[in-house]
């Protein structure tokens, strides 16, 4: 009896334990329900200053990312940055320490270990201090502002305002989100070039108009956007680093969304500057000099023939519809049903063709690589485009289709003009002459 009356006892004993457990645990009446230090949302956070016990960094949201003021003025890493922000507009208190507490330095408080400053966009200032973290470690102490209470907070939240200004700037050469951008010109020292995106598609534009390779293109950009720093110069005095600098040797300025644009500039490599194999580069907007390797640097003297479309035409055959080829001597035209059926209309009678041999031809033809672009020609009797002997139009089913002149042949080439580009192509002319145009081996046998 005597063992059960004991196992009884420690049961109840757990009972209590639990309980007084619960109820330790459970947060008091007077914390509100989200127990959120400050109500507001990241992005709402236009500056913020970290004071640490060795260091200050302050930075302040521009249009297009943070600047830091201070230690320098330079680019900050935008993602840290709005992490920060997010970070601070979110913190969460475990539970109220103390409502007010007699020895702060016990808590690391005083003098507090970081402190961080915040304004929104009223420039409404926020503050809150960090401390030391409890012994278990797995909290740290803080306050808020001129609130007087000690909180407990989870210590993750607190870490990364303790990380030195070095890891908090830019060390990309040149940031910017490759897919917002609408536009670049490339300035470089035999002559310039210009680039735009029109409803998703890239077009040359200067020094004429001509087809862009929207793959190269989003491919260099994410290069260049990906650029890291050599060296800062940030220590250097600005006008000692401007009279090193000169004329820059090459430019690159992109339109993003919404207008905005960034200048990139390229100086001519000088010892003078510092590390071997590098090449001075400035940022006009923030004035900020530093280095980039020369190998990246050499990215901007890429010709735009190598930015350009590098086939006759880029597209998906089942977006054409209708084909129509014009010879001297004879007119074919091919149009495919709503039922997915390609039909060959000819002397009144009308036959049905093969759609994977009519997609085979489209792709022949699309695909027939582009040897180099030239300029419009101001007499197109030099190429044979003023009257052509074969023209070729492709009608799709999203725009107003593609007709293409073919002109004379060259040494290895044929020369070719689309109607919605005024430049002339020249074409691969043993790949044109391997282009299977069979009409009638593509006819179905009547069912």
């Amino acid at each position: 009896m005597r063992g059960v009356r004991e196992i009884l006892a420690l049961a109840a004993l757990a009972v209590i334990l639990l309980v007084l457990l619960l109820v330790l645990e459970r947060p008091s009446a007077e914390t509100p329900p989200d127990r959120y230090l400050f109500h507001l949302q990241g992005k709402m956070i236009e500056r913020i200053l970290i004071t640490g016990r060795d260091e200050a960094v302050a930075a302040v949201r521009t249009d297009d990312g943070w600047m830091l003021e201070t230690p320098w003025r330079m680019r900050g890493d935008f993602a840290r940055w709005d992490e920060l922000a997010e970070t601070l507009a979110g913190l969460r208190y475990h539970r109220v320490l103390l409502e007010e507490a007699a020895d702060l330095p016990a808590y690391g408080l005083e003098p507090p270990q970081t402190v961080v400053t915040f304004f929104d966009r009223e420039a409404n200032a926020r503050k809150v201090e960090f401390g030391v973290p409890n012994p278990t470690g797995d909290y740290v102490y803080a306050r808020r502002g001129q609130d007087p209470r000690i909180y407990l907070l989870d210590r993750a939240l607190g870490e990364p305002f303790a990380a030195p200004a070095a890891a908090l700037r830019e060390n990309r050469a040149f940031p910017f989100d490759f897919r917002a951008v609408s536009g670049f010109k490339v300035e470089q020292p035999g002559g310039r070039f210009e680039f735009r995106r029109d409803d998703g598609e890239w077009r040359l534009r200067l020094p004429f108009a001509a087809p862009g390779a929207s793959a190269a293109i989003q491919d260099w950009l994410f290069r260049i956007s990906r650029w890291p720093v050599a060296e800062h110069l940030h220590h250097w005095d600005l006008s000692r680093a401007r009279d090193l600098f000169g004329e820059p040797r090459c430019r690159l300025v992109i339109e993003l969304a919404g207008g905005w644009t960034r200048t990139l500039e390229i100086g001519t490599p000088a010892r003078a500057w510092g590390k071997p194999d590098t090449v001075p580069a400035f940022l006009p907007g923030p004035d900020v000099y530093f280095l980039v390797a020369a190998e990246r640097a050499a990215e901007l003297d890429i010709a735009y023939g190598q930015l350009l479309q590098p086939t006759l035409l880029a597209v998906d055959p089942t977006e054409i519809k209708g084909i129509s080829v014009d010879s001297p001597a004879e007119h074919w035209s091919f149009f495919r049903t709503a039922q997915g059926e390609w039909r060959w209309v000819r002397q009144q009678l009308s036959v049905t063709l093969s759609a994977s041999r009519i997609t085979e031809y489209i792709e022949q033809l699309a695909r027939l690589p582009v040897v180099r672009y030239l300029p419009p020609a101001s007499d197109p009797k030099v190429y044979g485009l003023e009257e052509s002997p074969r023209r070729i139009f492709l009608d799709q089913e999203h725009g107003l289709g593609t007709e293409f002149a073919f002109g004379q042949e060259g040494e290895g080439i044929i020369y070719v003009r689309r109607n919605d580009y005024p430049c002339i192509l020249a074409v691969d002319l043993n790949r044109w002459r391997a282009v299977n145009f069979e009409p009638r081996d593509w006819i179905l046998p009547a069912k």
